[in-house]
């Protein structure tokens, strides 16, 4: 039998039922009685796809699995690079602002300068 989460729109009263599929859906609160008690989806069903990938992730998942040795070292060091530059840009970065005086970082912070 399946649990279906219930919850009334009033008095938010919450609840978990089980119910057979051909059970007509409850509307009447067990916590205030009225007639505003609804079926809700608080957690989504999990869903597990197989066969062939459908989305763009799935995709490049796929196809990096394939890439040959020489194909992945030549995207790994693309990658690293990458962050070596924006490593090097921050250390320059740093290096200007230790060299600047108070007056120097105080307009910096506040300008932008």
């Amino acid at each position: 039998m399946p649990t279906y989460d219930y919850e009334c729109a009033d008095c938010k009263h919450q609840e978990e039922i089980f119910q057979k599929f051909a059970e007509k859906e409850l509307d009447i609160c067990p916590s205030c009685n009225k007639s505003s008690f609804r079926r809700v989806i608080l957690e989504p069903p999990l869903a597990f796809i197989k066969g062939d990938p459908t989305s763009v992730g799935q995709l490049a998942d796929r196809n990096t699995k394939k890439m040959g040795k020489y194909e992945l070292e030549d995207k790994c060091r693309a990658d690293n690079m990458e962050t070596h530059k924006k490593n090097k840009e921050a250390s320059t970065l740093r290096n200007k602002i230790n060299k600047m005086t108070t007056t120097q970082k105080k307009k910096y912070i506040e300008k932008g300068e």
